[in-house]
């Protein structure tokens, strides 16, 4: 049975979608990428695209906010076509936007709280006590309460509390929509899972929409109301949570039970369609 929360998302993502991507294709030189992505997404939930590596989930989620444009299709946030939309609007749409990149995406030359600092200060419109005041709030929603980080460098923090950095850099403006890009890569078991728990306490602090790719199954359960499953450039899977748990798709079976090494059987292909 479909929880009701998520049955609502799923009817808001087919009725009124904050995120849409329309069959989306993109090729680097021989090599397409996306072959046709058709995405919904409603507004306040959160969706995980799951894929083996190499699959196209981080250049999914780089059209979103336009940093790669299709070679065909259309990708729209609200009333706004991101893939033609003109410099001065792209810029507006994209405040709404936070990205956090895989390695996190700090500036190695700065300390901890200029990076944070930095969007602030790109806004030029706060007084320097001001911002520090709200980089000391955006790094204790993150947990980081020690005063002594605010100075280290990127090279003297963890994996995990870089992404933690990453997240209070990314939440800094108040953004609408959130794209996680592969979370607890690279992170052992319980630094993962402290990262699954900030996605979630972000996601009940914000209300934003979220969008995360993943390769990790216990994240993509913890974290997502719905689930899209991206192979050879397309979406050949979307359920609820709960839907997918107890799916019997061929494919989005190998990923649950761990066995999505190899690659499918005859039968199995002609089982996606």
């Amino acid at each position: 049975m479909v929880g009701h929360a998520e049955s609502n998302f799923l009817n808001s993502a087919r009725e009124d979608p904050r995120i849409r991507l329309e069959d989306v294709h993109i090729a680097f030189g021989p090599n397409r990428v996306l072959r046709g992505v058709n995405l919904r997404i409603a507004k306040g939930e959160t969706l995980v695209v799951v894929g083996r590596s190499g699959e196209g989930k981080s250049v999914l989620l780089k059209h979103i906010i336009a940093l790669l444009r299709p070679d065909r299709g259309e990708v729209w946030i609200d009333d706004y076509r991101m893939d033609t939309l003109e410099m001065s609007l792209l810029t507006m749409v994209r405040k709404k936007v936070a990205m956090i990149f895989q390695g996190s995406a700090l500036f190695d030359s700065m300390t901890v709280e200029e990076n944070v600092a930095f969007p602030y200060r790109e806004e030029k419109r706060l007084p320097k006590k001001e911002i520090r005041e709200r980089v000391v709030e955006n790094l204790r929603r993150v947990h980081l309460t020690d005063p002594s980080v605010l100075e280290k460098k990127p090279a003297e923090l963890s994996g995990g509390m870089k992404k933690r950095v990453g997240v209070a850099r990314a939440l800094s403006m108040e953004p609408e929509i959130v794209l996680w890009d592969e979370p607890t890569t690279g992170l052992d078991p319980v630094t993962a899972d402290a990262i699954n728990d900030l996605i979630q306490e972000t996601q009940e602090h914000t209300g934003a929409t979220s969008v995360v790719v993943t390769h990790d199954m216990a994240s993509a359960f913890k974290v997502g109301d719905r689930m899209a499953l991206l192979h050879r450039g397309r979406i050949v899977y979307e359920g609820t949570i709960e839907e997918t748990q107890d799916t019997t798709h061929p494919l989005m079976r190998q990923f649950i039970d761990g066995t999505a090494t190899g690659p499918l059987t005859e039968e199995e292909e002609e089982d996606l369609g």
